[in-house]
């Protein structure tokens, strides 16, 4: 409301018998009706927190002869708790259920929608229930999303603890009825998975921000003699390579611990990984038993090695860089999500490669 307007309720309340700008006055009754009036005034809308601060000082001025208009400093706005400011983000925006991998539990597989009668649809199966937020200490974000079904799934429930600001996912699972659903994160729908957000450009984008405390790369999980065998071709492709400590390592990691580890891994990927060749030989195009024998054991015996270049690098930087393994659209699926978002999606994989990615943060 202008100030003109404000002050003509005022003049209105308070007697003034030509207003603030010589409009005709109203203003009789007691004091209890006079507030009553500036807040019956403030609920519609024609006077703001300040204004009517202004306005109700006016008026308790007035019964000692005066007609000042008191002004008052604006009052700073109420605090909000957490749970109500993580339930009018979920009501704002599309969310998806899920994790970092391909098929079902991808979370570009499986939409959300928490509708603001704190009501939810998974838009996948239609399956449905009610949301609540509540204010949690032990969430790192402050506040827990509780999910429960209603109907035929009457009975099961999930809950997501809410992460620090600029997290992603920014909910993370605490527990679920649903056994498929305890390692299941929740997070803004075109992030990550989602077509629009993410993708290449932002994780090589991610990589060479100093101030973005993460940086990852990527090699591809079965030796197929094409040049995505090459783990320095997705270094490249990661906007990274093995001469120069990524930007949001510097300071963390040597440029000799950088490169031990990058060189630790290309040779236990070149000597150990699955060969698509000798996979097909042993009937992997009709799922044989000696060939899912074949691919798992050499998953186990890789992921063991990757594990203990990790180890080793995390050893020599005191610590200071913590290491994750996951994987994307790859057999090695599931894999545990790392802390961040890989910015993987699946219009980006190249000629159904799966890959295993190993994400750095400080």
């Amino acid at each position: 409301m202008s100030k003109i307007g404000s002050e003509v309720v005022v003049a209105t309340l308070v007697g003034n018998p030509h207003g603030a700008s010589g409009y005709p006055s109203g203003g009789g009754g007691s004091l209890a009706e006079k507030l009553a009036s500036l807040q019956e005034a403030k609920e519609q809308g024609l006077l703001s927190e300040t204004e009517h601060a202004e306005a109700k000082n006016a008026v308790i001025a007035s019964l000692t002869g005066g007609v000042e208009v008191v002004r008052t400093q604006p009052q700073a706005p109420s605090s909000t708790s957490a749970a109500d400011l993580c339930a009018a983000s979920l009501a704002a925006s599309a969310w998806s259920g899920g994790k970092d991998c391909g098929g079902s539990e991808a979370y570009s597989a499986n939409p959300w929608q928490f509708n603001a009668d704190r009501t939810f649809v998974t838009l996948r199966d239609g399956r449905n229930g009610n949301w609540s937020v509540r204010d949690d200490s032990s969430a790192p974000g402050g506040a827990t999303l509780r999910m429960d079904w209603r109907g035929g799934q009457g009975g099961n429930w999930a809950e997501f603890k809410l992460q620090t600001p600029g997290a992603s996912p920014e909910f993370r699972g605490a527990g679920s009825s649903y056994g498929l659903m305890r390692s299941w994160n929740v997070r803004k729908r075109g992030e990550g998975h989602s077509s629009g957000q993410g993708g290449l450009a932002a994780l090589r984008a991610r990589n060479q921000d100093p101030n973005s405390g993460c940086a990852q790369f990527r090699v591809g999980d079965t030796h197929c003699a094409d040049h995505l065998d090459s783990n320095g071709y997705w270094l490249r492709k990661d906007g990274l390579s093995r001469g120069a400590v990524p930007p949001p390592l510097v300071g963390h990691c040597t440029p000799e611990q950088w490169g031990q580890l990058i060189d630790d891994i290309e040779r236990a990927t070149n000597n150990i990984r699955c060969n698509l060749c000798c996979w097909c030989l042993l009937g992997g195009m009709v799922c044989s038993p000696l060939a899912l024998c074949y691919c798992y054991g050499r998953k186990g015996c890789l992921e063991k090695e990757y594990r203990r270049a990790v180890q080793d690098f995390e050893f020599q930087t005191s610590n200071r860089v913590k290491v994750s393994i996951s994987s994307f659209m790859s057999y090695w699926d599931p894999m545990p999500s790392p802390p961040k978002s890989t910015f993987m999606l699946p219009e980006e994989r190249e000629k159904d490669r799966g890959v295993v990615i190993f994400q750095l943060n400080v």
